[in-house]
């Protein structure tokens, strides 16, 4: 449920100076519903955007075209949240993301063998809500710019930046079968 810590992130999303006083200086925060499944969210603040992870169309090592992107992946954290909320917010692709990794560092990523970009230990597919959040973060970061642009330099509150953002999401298919 609702917890200390969620609250404390629903006041940096009004103030995330507090030292500033009469000023407030809001902050836009996305969060990874985490990887939970059906256990429900592991994150629930109510004025944050937390994101789940949908299936991506590559497969484990990099191909394209295997999967139905349609459809929430099996072990994101899903909703409601303890109080009834819908939860999570938005979903994005998350499921074997190529991502950037040091090739010295364990990882639970997979390393790309084929596929593109071609075999090389410095990329890798990887999984999760954490690999989904940054999709959505990047979508923010235009909502805002375009926001910018038509409200005179004006950055979107972020319950305006939410809103957006959620009005323009479709709703997927289904959840994954584990």
């Amino acid at each position: 449920g609702y917890l200390g810590v969620d609250r404390q992130y629903d006041q940096l999303v009004r103030d995330a100076d507090t030292t500033t006083g009469a000023v407030a200086e809001p902050l836009i925060i996305v969060f990874s519903s985490g990887n939970s499944g059906n256990a429900g969210p592991t994150k629930e603040p109510k004025n944050t955007i937390t994101v789940a992870s949908s299936r991506n169309q590559r497969d484990g090592v990099g191909n394209p075209g295997i999967g139905d992107i349609e459809t929430i992946v099996a072990g994101s954290s899903r909703g409601p949240a303890g109080d009834g909320r819908l939860y999570p917010h938005v979903s994005a692709p998350g499921g074997n993301v190529i991502s950037t990794r040091d090739a010295g560092a364990p990882t639970s990523c997979e390393v790309i063998s084929v596929g593109a970009p071609a075999a090389d230990p410095t990329y890798s597919t990887c999984n999760g809500t954490s690999m989904a959040a940054p999709h959505v973060t990047g979508s923010v970061a235009l909502i805002t710019e375009w926001w910018r642009t038509f409200n005179a330099g004006a950055n979107p509150s972020p319950a305006m930046a939410k809103a957006l953002l959620i009005n323009g999401a479709v709703d997927l298919d289904a959840a994954d079968i584990p």
